[in-house]
């Protein structure tokens, strides 16, 4: 690990914390500054072998030139870095909308990780995107479910920098100079998410300091209550799928397990040991935490509520 920068020693925390060091990852980038500071961040932690750097061409059109020149430079940066790339171009009818763009590029992406044998695809959404796709489903209309929005890991697309602003996900970049593109079409009012992202929030922060980020605070809150409620319902659960859980939905699944079998006093410290105790390789293994009998086999994990160890 060469981490220097506060970005690149995030992403190795993370890294590290959801235990994925060891696998290969695509890199989904475009030539924008948020991609560019995802693959220099990622060519700084791990070595090349594990990763491949993709980029999709979203086909002809009014941004035809910008893509083209986006093609150009992603290939440069790979080359530059010594990273596999790996280029799709879409040659159908002109793709409209955000949204006819995302589903275009996220079939090429699948396309090219199972041909590389990639563990994940990673894209660099970060703490904006999380807000600005809550406001536009909030707009358009949404329940509790539309408020959860993107996760760090969902399937094989991994998001490493949700918990950033977009100023710390390219501050290493305007730090080192280091080159990117702007895409025209990401200034384009017309499209909701730019006007959220250029003008309103803008204007709302100017108007009253501080609002973008409480508003965005207050919304995950929000979210993680909805979360809280609906997704956990008690019983055993699989040990395959607590390992799979990241540090902080442990902690949560936790808190709502015991919360379902009728254990409200506990403190985030019997928590982490509850945690750590669960973080073993043995087969099979019984153990005390916050005053219940955990029961821990090959297959699946078990609490007895007010039980001691025995």
């Amino acid at each position: 690990m060469k981490a220097r920068t506060a970005l690149e020693h995030h992403l190795w925390k993370t890294l590290k914390e959801d235990r994925l060091e060891k696998m290969k990852f695509c890199l989904s980038c475009s030539g924008g500054a948020d991609s560019v500071a995802m693959v220099r961040a990622f060519a700084a932690v791990l070595p090349v072998s594990q990763l491949l750097v993709a980029h999709v061409h979203h086909g002809a059109g009014i941004n035809g030139h910008f893509r083209n020149e986006a093609e150009v430079f992603v290939r440069s940066l790979a080359q530059g870095l010594n990273i596999p790339s790996e280029f799709r171009r879409y040659s159908g009818p002109e793709l409209q909308g955000e949204a006819a763009l995302r589903s275009c590029r996220r079939k090429f992406l699948a396309e090219i990780k199972a041909a590389h044998g990639c563990d994940w695809v990673v894209t660099a959404h970060h703490a904006d995107d999380v807000l600005e796709t809550r406001l536009i489903r909030l707009m358009r209309g949404t329940g509790p479910d539309g408020l959860p929005a993107m996760k760090r890991q969902r399937g094989f697309w991994y998001r490493p920098f949700l918990d950033l602003s977009v100023e710390e996900l390219r501050s290493d970049l305007q730090l080192s100079a280091s080159p990117w593109l702007e895409d025209p079409s990401n200034r384009d009012p017309r499209f909701l998410r730019n006007w959220i992202r250029h003008r309103w929030l803008p204007s709302l922060e100017k108007r009253r300091p501080g609002a973008k980020q409480a508003f965005a605070r207050s919304l995950e809150d929000l979210s993680q209550r909805l979360e809280d409620s609906t997704e956990f319902r008690g019983g055993p659960l699989s040990r395959t799928e607590w390992m799979s859980l990241q540090r902080s939905e442990q902690m949560r699944v936790l808190a709502l397990w015991l919360r379902s079998v009728g254990v409200s006093e506990f403190t985030r410290g019997q928590l982490e040991e509850i945690r750590k105790q669960l973080d073993n390789s043995r087969n099979e293994y019984t153990f005390k935490g916050a005053g219940c009998l955990w029961l821990v086999n090959a297959e699946q994990i078990a609490l007895r509520p007010g039980s001691k160890s025995t």
